[in-house]
């Protein structure tokens, strides 16, 4: 589910966003990810404490990161769709600028 939410993410990168906050976010993803792949092949429950962390993240990504955040974000922008999208390729506009990684 986690390398679900970071999917959409990792798309408006390919498409030329820039972004820290979404840096943070997809690398932050991929290291639970590690850490949730090494105890399901090492056949060991992570334990509460990543559970915890895989609860609040995916709360944090559909909070923050879903499709329906970004449309929130195009809103705000007062842009169209279409100017945002162009904005976002070409590295101008950040729909997650406003976005704080929690513990950065």
């Amino acid at each position: 589910m986690i390398d679900g939410d970071l999917a959409s993410v990792r798309e408006l990168f390919g498409h030329g966003m820039q972004s820290p906050a979404g840096d943070m976010f997809v690398h932050d993803g991929e290291v639970l990810c590690g850490v949730l792949a090494e105890a399901v092949h090492a056949g060991v429950d992570p334990g509460p404490k990543v559970e915890d962390e895989s609860r609040g993240f995916m709360a944090f990504a559909r909070t923050n990161f879903s499709d329906g955040a970004f449309g929130l974000a195009v809103r705000r922008s007062g842009m169209s769709v279409d100017e945002a999208v162009a904005a976002l390729s070409q590295g101008q506009w950040d729909p997650f600028a406003d976005v704080e990684i929690p513990l950065r």
